[in-house]
């Protein structure tokens, strides 16, 4: 959504404002935060079209990490969530378990890699998982506590571990996704979380000032951990 000065955004609350000023310095902060992991993921995407024209060369795998904002059908299918339209008419024509009218980011980033959208981990059935998964649930966070549901960060993490473990039992029997230790090496990462951490903050009435000075840098050092064990 643009925000102008047009009398709709001029009608948006002090909070609405508030929160959207705090994700914009949370975005900040995890991109600081992460920077030097972010390069592989802009070399793979930058790098795409050369090595599509040349025919290939490494194979590309993508893992992602996330809320609402990437969940391709994580929630639908792990919590047998139902959705409606208007979801997914805009691309899909039906609900496709994307909390869009249409692709999400991590769509559009895998169709730029030469990728099939990434199947949701927590699909059992009629996917493949050959060029990665993605674990996003949406309503996840950072943190693990009572109010941010079951599939936060550290969950989706041991998820992720398992899938990784798994896949090497499975490798020698020519099962599972097929995926090598040096793809999972060489993998493109991706992480967007930490939304409903501010939320959960806000609904506990902790101030601005607090959450800036709390909140926001626990959720970049969360990510910052993410990134290392992955």
């Amino acid at each position: 959504m643009e925000l102008t000065s047009s009398p709709a955004s001029a009608r948006l609350g002090p909070a609405v404002l508030r929160f959207l000023a705090v994700v914009a310095l949370l975005t900040i902060a995890v991109v600081v935060a992460t920077s030097s992991q972010l390069l592989p993921i802009i070399s793979w995407y930058a790098s795409a079209p050369r090595r599509a024209a040349a025919g290939g060369g490494a194979r590309c795998v993508m893992f992602n990490f996330g809320d609402s904002n990437s969940d391709t059908g994580g929630l639908v299918a792990g919590a047998g969530f139902r959705l409606h339209r208007p979801f997914g008419r805009r691309f899909f024509g039906r609900p496709s378990g994307r909390f869009s009218d249409g692709r999400l980011y991590i769509d559009f980033l895998c169709e730029r890699l030469g990728l099939d959208h990434l199947s949701p981990y927590l699909e059992s059935s009629g996917l493949s998982f050959s060029h990665g998964a993605n674990f996003a649930v949406a309503g996840a966070a950072t943190a693990q506590t009572v109010d941010s549901g079951q599939f936060s960060l550290p969950t989706q993490l041991r998820q992720f571990r398992h899938f990784k473990a798994h896949t090497a039992e499975l490798l020698p029997l020519g099962l599972g996704s097929g995926i090598t230790e040096d793809e999972f090496r060489q993998a493109v990462y991706s992480f967007d979380i930490g939304q409903n951490d501010i939320s959960l903050a806000f609904t506990a009435n902790l101030t601005q000032k607090r959450i800036l000075l709390t909140v926001v840098p626990a959720i970049a050092a969360r990510i910052r951990n993410a990134v290392k064990v992955t």
